[in-house]
This record gives C-alpha cells, structure tokens and sequence, in this order.
C-alpha cells in the first residue's frame, strides 16, 4: 500500500489493491495539503483507507478525499484511529460484501453501512454504496463497464480498443460536480467518474444516446417536418431509490 508521512502529499488517479492496508496517513500536523482523489481500492484485505494522525497531535485543517472508489469484501473501507471530527470526505463509493464494513472510528460505534457512517460522522453526504460494477476485477480490470463505450486495454489483440457493454455503472458522472472532467472523451456527461480512470483518457463515457430519427415529412412551400423518438432509457444495472 501506500504510507503518507508528512504534508502535501497528493494520491490521484491511482488502482490500489490487494495489500493489507490500502493508504495510510499518518499525519498529526495540517493536513490541508493532503489531496486523496479518483482512486480505486480494491480487496485490501484489512482496511482501504485508514487514517491514523496519532493521539497527541492536531488535525489543523482538512484533507481532499474525493472521488474515490472502496471496495471491500472483508475488513472496512475506511478505519479511523482517532476520535477527532473530520472534514472533506465526499462523493465516494463505499461497497462492501461479505463481513465487509463502511468505517470504524475510535471510541464510535461502527457503522457497517453508509448510512451509519453518514449519521454518525455527517460527512459523504453525496456518497454511494452500490456495485461499481468493474468490468473483470478478478483479472485486475477496474474501468467501469458502459453502455456508451468502455476501454479494455486487452481488445483489438492486446492494442486496446472502445468496446459496449450492455449495462452501465452508476458511478460514472457521480463525481465532485467542482471537480474537472475534461480529459475524459466524449460522451462524458459533463462530470467526473469517480475512480481511478476519472478525468482520464480512459474514463468510461456516459450512455448519453441521442434521439432517433423517426420521420420527415415534406410540408408546403418546401418545409419539411422532421421528427425524433426519444432516446431509449438509460441501461443501468440497478436502481437507486
């Protein structure tokens, strides 16, 4: 995994997996400079996040943790060592399977679901807790499978190559709406995705299907009328509610 030390340390767009801890920030100091951003945590087996800033020193500002994608089978996505409030946590997905849980933070209850961790901490309010739906975790491939076009650097005889899927993930465009997105290709939404191919040339793109044409009808005086069907709906793996 990875182990941040001191101040100003930025993790972007980074695939971190199969370790015991994930990340580790081990800073009791200002954290302001600390920007944890459009990664993919995938199976590390204890914990995806911990911060662990040490008992006798003082968190003086926030830290960026945005974007982000946790995946956990076992252990929890994020683990606190520390009973201070926090700040700048947002817009991630938290899932979890198995004995798999969302935090434990010290000296509070855990909170095996987002919206335990949403209660008790008041942060990741824009957050989800849903299937990324990778496209072949298991063999090391996290872009999210799209519906609009999805990258597999394994197409075309190992060149790489856009390829379709029939469903698409609900974590692309759930981004930081602030966040930039315009190294994604088009169709992109006009929003980040989240995870570790966020605002890359390799972002999964949005299912954005534009209308049909249905007809065109010539008219008097040489108008024509042309009409469209709607765009079918978009083809998504579940339903958030």
């Amino acid at each position: 995994g990875i182990r941040m030390d001191g101040a100003a340390h930025r993790v972007i767009n980074c695939i971190i997996s199969a370790n015991d801890t994930g990340i580790e920030v081990n800073i009791s100091g200002d954290t302001s400079g600390v920007v944890i951003a459009n990664n993919t945590f995938a199976e590390n087996t204890s914990k995806g996040f911990h911060y662990n800033p040490g008992y006798n020193g003082t968190s003086t500002k926030p830290f960026q943790f945005r974007n982000n994608i946790l995946a956990q089978s076992q252990g929890h996505c994020i683990y606190i060592s520390t009973n201070w409030a926090l700040s700048g946590l947002d817009y991630c997905d938290y899932w979890t399977t198995g004995d798999a849980g969302v935090c434990w933070w010290y000296s509070h209850a855990t909170s095996n679901t987002l919206g335990d961790w949403q209660s008790t901490s008041g942060l990741d309010a824009h957050s989800l807790s849903i299937d990324p739906l990778f496209a072949d975790a298991a063999n090391g491939d996290v872009h999210l499978v799209s519906s609009g076009g999805r990258w597999d650097p394994s197409a075309n005889a190992g060149v790489g190559d856009w390829v379709v899927d029939a469903v698409t993930s609900l974590v692309i465009d759930a981004g930081d709406p602030a966040s930039t997105y315009d190294q994604e290709t088009v169709p992109n939404g006009g929003r980040i995705n989240l995870g570790a191919y966020g605002n890359t040339a390799e972002a999964s793109r949005s299912d954005i299907v534009p209308p049909e044409l249905d007809a065109v009808t010539a008219g008097t005086s040489g108008t024509l009328t042309v009409s469209f069907n709607e765009p079918a709906a978009r083809a998504s793996a579940e339903t958030i509610t």
